[in-house]
């Protein structure tokens, strides 16, 4: 089911599924959060990643392995919608996480970082 969601970008309906799925007591594995973060991805809601970071924290929460995948979803939401500050706070997690971040996701986060310099 999540596939077909992500495949028809209706990360909305992820989203209300996982929360459907942690209310029932069934806890995906990183496959299942990294579907429902790629959903979300395609949104055009700017709030969206909000809710990548809500589903983020809760793989954490629930010690779901964070993949390189996961993280390349995450930056490009970031640099997606501009936002420096949730990229770099990302980068120190993955780095605490031991995750490294793929040659794309890092030209990602450079340009993001180039582009906001008063940010830090």
């Amino acid at each position: 089911m999540l596939n077909c969601l992500e495949r028809n970008k209706r990360g909305d309906l992820a989203y209300h599924l996982i929360l459907s799925m942690h209310t029932n007591g069934i806890i995906g594995e990183s496959i299942t959060y990294n579907m429902v973060l790629s959903a979300l991805s395609q949104s055009h809601n700017p709030n969206v990643l909000q809710c990548m970071l809500e589903i983020y924290n809760t793989m954490k929460y629930f010690s779901v392995r964070v993949t390189a995948y996961t993280c390349s979803l995450l930056i490009k939401a970031c640099h997606r919608y501009n936002d420096a500050h949730t990229a770099l706070r990302l980068t120190h997690d993955f780095q605490a996480l031991n995750v490294a971040l793929d040659q794309p996701s890092l030209q990602l986060l450079n340009e993001l970082l180039r582009t906001n310099p008063g940010t830090f």
